[in-house]
């Protein structure tokens, strides 16, 4: 039997990963006291004034892509998905604006036609594998390229 718990063990292990990378890279990380689209605020200093990004979190024990569009709206808001969290040495951490994200949907096929789409605002892929896997790796984050990721708009 599955815990209840379940899907806030993920999303605990996926944030922790993504506040680890963070920490690594100088940057703080910040908990909004309830969710609105953003699960976490990143920010640092620059020499030309406070940079701060808010992020939404998609978590996944194997991997999982996806776009919705109530994400559309929310100003600076970089999706972040973390996949294979329950393993420190194959977490893989992606990050995109919601723009480029609903570009690559487009580029990966039709999918924008779809009744997942029109009619329930969103499309996800399970288990990203091969050309779509390749595609993402544009977007994959690594300790030190964070503060460059943030200043993207």
């Amino acid at each position: 039997m599955k815990d209840p718990n379940h899907a806030n063990i993920i999303e605990v292990l996926g944030r922790n990963h993504l506040i680890a990378q963070l920490v690594g890279d100088g940057i703080h990380a910040a908990l909004p006291l309830w969710d609105q689209g953003v699960d976490l605020i990143a920010y640092y200093q620059s020499a030309t004034g406070m940079i701060a990004r808010p992020i939404q979190l998609k978590v996944a024990e194997s991997s999982r892509w996806g776009v919705h569009q109530k994400y559309a709206n929310v100003t600076g808001l970089l999706l972040v998905y973390v996949w294979h969290v329950r393993s420190s040495t194959d977490v893989e951490i992606y990050a995109m604006t919601y723009s480029e994200a609903l570009e690559h949907l487009k580029l990966c096929g039709n999918y924008l036609q779809t009744k997942s789409w029109t009619k329930m605002g969103g499309y996800s892929i399970p288990n990203v594998r091969n050309e779509l896997w390749r595609s993402l790796q544009k977007f994959r984050m690594q300790p030190g390229s964070w503060r460059s990721r943030l200043k993207q708009w």
